[in-house]
């Protein structure tokens, strides 16, 4: 995924190969503070086909076609989890005052980890493709949480940040466009969302509850 703050869209490859968003990152920021039901409700309405899994189709409607520089993330998006991963989530939510998890919970749909970032152009950022083939990620083990309190985040172990870093490395970027180290790989749960503050009072709590549970899950 790229993510630029741009109009709203999204691209996605074919269903046998891991999914692919362009979103603008005020949708994204939106859909949470919304929740679940935000603006994801019709994200429909904002992506279409890549005929090829290798390329990300360029239009004169995109951003992606655009000059400018701009503030590009590449993203590797991770499914919902095991059931492992689908209980801790529930259990940290319910540890978690009521309003702060509505407004701050990060929607299943954009869990993902963050393979680089920096500016380069559209049209650069549009070129942005793997060398080789889309390989085939077995299911990932989830670390402990980060130790961060305005953010709830499960990070990953050296040996399971390894295949991650190693996709990583097969991407072809502009050169303004940095790797971010493999030990700080990490999926957010919950973010601040304007809510540092509020947040930070409860991820002790959250975190506590995820002890007593006692597993992180599982991510593909």
């Amino acid at each position: 995924s790229c993510v630029a703050p741009d109009p709203p869209l999204a691209f996605r490859v074919h269903q046998d190969c891991p999914r692919a968003s362009l979103v603008h990152e005020a949708w994204l920021a939106s859909s949470l503070a919304n929740g679940a039901q935000g603006p994801l409700a019709s994200i429909q309405d904002h992506e279409w086909a890549v005929p090829d899994s290798q390329e990300l189709a360029c239009s004169v409607e995109t951003p992606m076609s655009q000059d400018e520089e701009q503030r590009f993330c590449v993203l590797l998006m991770v499914d919902r989890g095991d059931s492992d991963a689908v209980e801790y989530r529930r259990v940290v939510g319910d540890a978690c005052a009521e309003e702060v998890r509505e407004q701050c919970r990060f929607p299943e749909e954009h869990l993902h980890i963050t393979l680089a970032e920096g500016r380069c152009t559209g049209r650069e950022a549009s070129q942005i493709r793997l060398r080789s083939s889309v390989p085939t990620l077995s299911r990932i083990q989830y670390g402990p949480p980060k130790p961060w309190d305005r953010c709830l985040a499960l990070g990953f172990g050296m040996e399971e940040a390894a295949p991650l870093y190693d996709l990583a490395c097969d991407l072809e970027m502009p050169s303004t466009v940095k790797l971010k180290n493999s030990k700080q790989y990490h999926v957010s749960l919950y973010r601040a969302n304007g809510r540092g503050d509020d947040l930070a009072q409860e991820t002790g709590k959250m975190k506590a509850a995820g002890r007593e549970f006692g597993g992180h899950g599982s991510c593909r």
